[in-house]
């Protein structure tokens, strides 16, 4: 994740607000979060077999949408018909 925020650095520094401490704090907790995330994501693909570890994945496109349903989100026709 550090590779891909080196080169956006200099946009960021840019930014009028680039100095805003609480936006930089509100993104570095969603960067810590998903970094954690996917270490556990891959941490789990390592202790299965490739074909577990697809569908595992590949559930999440099922899954997501249900969660959102459920919520109250609107699901546009076009996430249904892909989930279908």
């Amino acid at each position: 994740f550090g590779s891909a925020a080196a080169p956006l650095a200099p946009t960021a520094a840019a930014v009028e607000d680039a100095y805003d401490f609480e936006a930089w704090r509100r993104g570095g907790e969603l960067g810590l979060w998903k970094f954690l995330g996917a270490t556990a994501n891959l941490y789990g693909l390592s202790l299965t077999s490739a074909d577990h570890g697809a569908f595992l994945i590949q559930l999440t496109t099922l899954i997501v949408p249900l969660a959102q349903g459920v919520r109250g989100v609107p699901i546009p026709r076009r996430i249904w018909a892909a989930v279908a």
